[in-house]
């Protein structure tokens, strides 16, 4: 499968997709040739093994669900998002110094404006992880497990994760943006840890609080948030970095979707995720042209606004 990215009459780029749906069971639904054994990095399509990692359904009882959202969130940096991340290091005691995801400036154009105009340096509460790394600094103290090494693969709370991600095997992996451990994973096994996200009742309700919350799971306009909205609550989406999104189809059959757009191509992630959506027939035509009409995906413009070309696919 490839998203051909034409201009004018002509194909101009080419990205190659590896993309396998599966259900419950395991049994595959369908996929891209060799796309189960295509292996890669889990990224932000951890977000939600990540957050539930560590606490107990209890403890979670009295979090906000906004909150629970933002944690298992790759967020805008808008106010909204920084306010349930200082609810966090709150919660924990902490300030945003304890933070390590690093800062980069907030993906929210509003907030980015505010910032430069104000003479404001972005900080780690804008960074698109910093709802994850203030849950897990929260989860850390209530474990008393120490905080100033959370991000080491030999943490406890890394080890939970990676037991949760993968129980039977030990698994490979290498450093994220934010200084984390993103785990090396078949596309399949991607697959069925979103066909399976409902299985345990933490992983559960945070996916429902994402669902209640898509804006604060993610942001406006981004793919995971609008598939969200469109599907009404009918999807859980989770893009990772370098053209990898993660679905799970809920329903009397629950689904998992592992996508990745081989070169990394954002553009070209959506309008292969919309498509592949469309002809599992788990979104409808109206809502997945809604999508493609946001993300300004029915056809490719130019700056200046004019029309130079269209996406198509290629199986």
């Amino acid at each position: 499968m490839e998203v051909l990215a034409c201009r004018g009459e002509h194909v101009e780029t080419r990205h190659r997709v590896a993309a396998i749906a599966v259900r419950h069971s395991a049994e595959v639904l369908w996929q891209t040739p060799k796309a189960a054994d295509y292996q890669t990095y889990l990224r932000s399509s951890a977000k939600l093994w990540q957050a539930a990692s560590g606490w107990a359904l209890a403890a979670l009882q009295d979090i906000p669900q906004q909150a629970l959202a933002v944690a298992a969130s790759s967020h805008t940096g808008s106010m909204a998002h920084q306010h349930w991340v200082l609810f966090w290091l709150n919660h924990a005691g902490l300030d945003p110094s304890a933070l390590a995801c690093g800062i980069h400036p907030p993906l929210d154009r509003q907030e980015r404006h505010r910032l430069l105009k104000n003479d404001v340096p972005p900080a780690a509460v804008h960074n698109n992880c910093s709802g994850k790394h203030a849950a897990m600094l929260a989860s850390c103290i209530a474990h008393q497990w120490p905080t100033e090494t959370y991000l080491s693969a030999e943490h406890p709370l890394q080890r939970a994760i990676f037991n949760a991600l993968s129980p039977q095997a030990p698994i490979d992996y290498a450093i994220d943006g934010c200084g984390l451990p993103t785990a090396w994973m078949s596309m399949k096994q991607i697959a069925m840890l979103y066909a399976q996200a409902l299985d345990c009742p933490i992983r559960a309700r945070i996916l429902k609080a994402c669902l209640t919350y898509p804006v604060l799971a993610g942001g406006q306009d981004r793919l995971d948030t609008l598939l969200m909205q469109a599907s009404h609550g009918q999807l859980y989406a989770k893009v990772g970095a370098d053209g990898l999104i993660g679905v799970t189809r809920l329903g009397e059959s629950t689904c998992g979707l592992a996508l990745k757009v081989l070169d990394g191509d954002e553009s070209a992630r959506a309008v292969a995720t919309l498509t592949l959506l469309q002809s599992l027939g788990w979104l409808k035509h109206e809502a997945a042209q809604s999508v493609r009409q946001t993300l300004k995906l029915d056809k490719r413009v130019n700056w200046v606004g004019l029309d130079i070309g269209r996406w198509n696919i290629s199986e």
